[in-house]
């Protein structure tokens, strides 16, 4: 079915994370829904909010904000803006297709490097190199970190896990052409299922091919399902891909939206191994070297 696109106006558009878990305080979302069409998406929940009842309407009815440049200039230029990270892609991807027709996510860069602003961006589209000479001018007057989220390096597999996303090969394509052009990028290796892309072939394959393209860190993250209409409509999609695994997930998610704790604790110290073996850096680390090197820029 083809995406309907819905221009919708926004209040606001920095939203104000209340801790720090991911790094960051700030993040910015200029769509609301993802064409990616990913089953496990946590946001999917979402659109419930806005009066959207069927789950495929996340991928199928995506709202864009078409006001956002001019909030996002108001809220950016406020005497108390203290020029903090600001996330791109926490709910929906700042890249997809949308973005080609809309330019919201060009817009909103020109501005944070106006306003000194850092961004870190997340996303599953080689679209991102279109912005490469905004990139780099954010890098040079604050800093600019792009992250590509691949979870498999097994094409079939990619195409049920995210199925209208681009090929693994162009987000690795694309990571190489930001990284020549002096742009600090991650890879995010998120969800990871058990059973399912958590095998250390599959691992150790994208952490070699992470470090070949010379990504400044790797991150993972475990498999979520938050609320009812996640859990819901992965677990009918798994079982049209995968009938075994399906009624291992019913089991493992009939009380609970996360992994077994043992099974986590077990893939982080093997991922852990594997980023060793290839010389890769965790986000934590190259973030808290990123901060002292802002602070000392700023100074």
């Amino acid at each position: 079915m083809p995406t309907q696109y819905v221009e919708v106006p926004a209040r606001t558009i920095l939203n104000r994370i209340p801790h720090d878990r991911y790094g960051f305080h700030w993040s910015m979302n200029l769509y609301r829904g993802c064409r990616h069409g990913c089953p496990f998406c946590y946001a999917r929940h979402t659109h419930q909010f806005l009066g959207y009842d069927n789950p495929r309407d996340f991928q199928e009815v995506v709202e864009v904000k078409v006001n956002a440049p001019e909030l996002l200039a108001q809220e950016l230029s406020a005497h108390n803006w203290r020029r903090e990270p600001v996330a791109l892609g926490t709910a929906t991807d700042s890249y997809q297709p949308a973005e080609r027709t809309y330019h919201l996510t060009r817009q909103a860069l020109i501005l944070l490097a106006r306003f000194r602003t850092p961004a870190l961006i997340s996303t599953k589209s080689d679209l991102v190199t279109r912005d490469i000479d905004i990139l780099q001018r954010l890098t040079q007057r604050s800093s600019a970190v792009v992250a590509m989220s691949i979870m498999t390096p097994d094409v079939k597999l990619s195409r049920w896990l995210e199925p209208w996303a681009v090929s693994i090969r162009a987000r690795f394509k694309a990571l190489e052409v930001l990284k020549e052009a002096g742009i600090s990028t991650g890879l995010h290796m998120m969800p990871i299922l058990p059973g399912i892309n958590d095998d250390d072939e599959s691992l150790a394959t994208i952490c070699r091919m992470a470090a070949e393209v010379g990504v400044d860190y790797l991150s993972h993250s475990h498999l979520h399902l938050r609320g009812k209409v996640v859990r819901d409509y992965f677990l009918r999609q798994l079982q049209h891909y995968d009938a075994d695994i399906y009624r291992r997930y019913q089991n493992m998610f009939d009380h609970s939206r996360e992994t077994p704790w043992e099974w986590r604790q077990d893939l982080d110290e093997r991922i852990a191994r594997f980023r060793m073996f290839y010389g890769l850096q965790s986000e934590r680390h190259f973030m808290e070297e990123r901060d002292q090197q802002m602070e000392l820029f700023s100074v």
